[in-house]
């Protein structure tokens, strides 16, 4: 039985806020994890002018969670950096972009050169899911991070087959082939699902120690 106080407190934390509720909810949300000491927090666009007011005097690094689902062509590409715009002037210290590895390439290519402007003195994550990364496929990825200047490199798990899962050996992968020099630092959305974070926990502090102060973890935080 996994002892969750005690991993909590080896790991580095994030706050995953979900999406919805109404001011209230959210207002409770903040207030829990602005008690709970938690530097980073992953929050829906719409949620980010709402929770301002209660973070802004508060060492907590929002990030809005925006998802490329319109493709990499200038249009997508457009309507996701007025998106971002429009939460960085809400309060948002940086964003989290949610998107397939197939579409990582396009949206490097279309956005790196007006990053620094977007981004000047803001947090760059860019999310994928794990599960469609291949072994042969990191190298391309790393290359593509280090382009775009990402600040962090965040992996999902949106299935989790169980005992059927691949994905420990997708970790195991991962830290296989990972340089010893990034310049990002790697976090995990996986949930509540602790048994995956201390899988990943594990393996790193086993076969990458080095980077362990680099690694995040979100967890789900709800209001109460």
């Amino acid at each position: 039985m996994i002892d969750t106080d005690a991993l909590l407190s080896e790991i580095k934390t994030g706050a995953w806020c979900a999406g919805g509720g109404d001011a209230g909810d959210l207002a409770r949300a903040a207030s829990r994890i602005a008690d709970a000491n938690v530097p980073m927090i992953s929050v829906a666009p719409a949620s980010i002018a709402v929770m301002w007011p209660w973070l802004e005097k508060m060492p907590v690094k929002m990030l809005g969670r925006f998802y490329l689902e319109t493709g990499t062509d200038d249009g997508g590409i457009s309507d996701l950096t007025r998106r971002m715009n429009a939460a960085f002037k809400q309060g948002a210290a940086g964003a989290q972009v949610f998107l397939r590895r197939a579409d990582l390439a396009g949206f490097v290519d279309n956005l790196h050169l007006i990053r620094d402007d977007l981004f000047f003195n803001k947090y760059l994550a860019v999310g994928m899911d794990i599960g469609e990364i291949d072994m042969d496929q990191w190298a391309t990825v790393f290359e593509l991070m280090d382009k775009i200047r990402a600040d962090a490199l965040t992996l999902i798990m949106p299935d989790d087959a169980g005992d059927a899962s691949d994905f420990v050996g997708r970790i195991y992968g991962l830290m296989t082939v990972m340089p010893a020099d990034v310049r990002w630092q790697l976090h995990f959305a996986l949930g509540n699902n602790f048994l995956r974070i201390e899988q990943v926990w594990r393996l790193i502090q086993k076969m990458r120690p080095r980077i362990s102060d680099g690694v995040r973890f979100f967890v789900n935080y709800e209001p109460r």
